[in-house]
């Protein structure tokens, strides 16, 4: 009598968790590698534009990230979150880069603009619900922030990382993170408040706490 040997039908690439797909990654599968690109496109190319108000910046650091992830895939700990160690180096990117800018870029006078593409896909609803005029308010509120605060309110706000995520990625201890975030807060309030922006705006912020 034949014996059949059954397999079970492995599960499409795209489903596989983050950890799964990077073990994949270092054994040479390129096809995991851009599914896990395009997994967190969206979201990594968001936080280097908020960071950063300049989309060609940001795109490039995007292409940096990636390049630094697939350089170090043989050093990720599968027991870390995979989005965690993601936001990390592009964290590392991207300071780098802004502080290169400030020591190189000519200095100017006038307060800065958003970037003038918008961000892919808002992965903030709440800024569906505001106006233009308060939506760049806000925005540019953000980019007079200490760039470390940024980053924070950044990972808090939009991405909606734990205090624990945020402190991984930004190498600082939970009370550190927990002052940044009031520090902003308070600020991108009384930024806000000055200017005469409408009153949700305020209100859609984090509380201090």
């Amino acid at each position: 009598m034949p014996r059949w040997s059954w397999r079970r039908t492995p599960p499409p690439a795209d489903t596989l968790p983050d950890a799964t797909l990077m073990a994949r990654v270092v054994a040479g599968d390129e096809d995991a590698f851009a599914h896990l690109a395009a997994r967190h496109e969206r979201a990594l190319f968001n936080y280097l534009l908020r960071m950063t108000q300049d989309e060609a910046l940001a795109a490039d650091l995007v292409q940096e990230t990636w390049l630094r992830v697939f350089q170090s895939a043989h050093h990720y700990d599968t027991a870390r979150k995979f989005s965690t160690w993601l936001f990390t180096i592009a964290s590392h990117c991207c300071l780098d880069a802004l502080r290169w800018r400030q020591r190189h870029a000519p200095q100017t006078t006038h307060a800065p603009r958003w970037a003038s593409s918008p961000v892919r896909g808002s992965d903030d609803p709440q800024e569906e619900l505001l106006d233009k005029e308060t939506l760049a308010a806000v925005r540019a509120a953000i980019q007079t922030l200490p760039e470390l605060q940024r980053a924070v309110f950044i990972l808090r706000h939009y991405h909606g990382l734990s205090y624990q995520d945020i402190s991984d990625v930004v190498q600082c201890s939970l009370g550190t993170v927990k002052s940044r975030l009031h520090h902003a807060v308070r600020h991108l309030q009384r930024t806000l408040a000055a200017q005469g922006v409408g009153p949700q705006a305020p209100e859609d912020l984090p509380k201090a706490e």
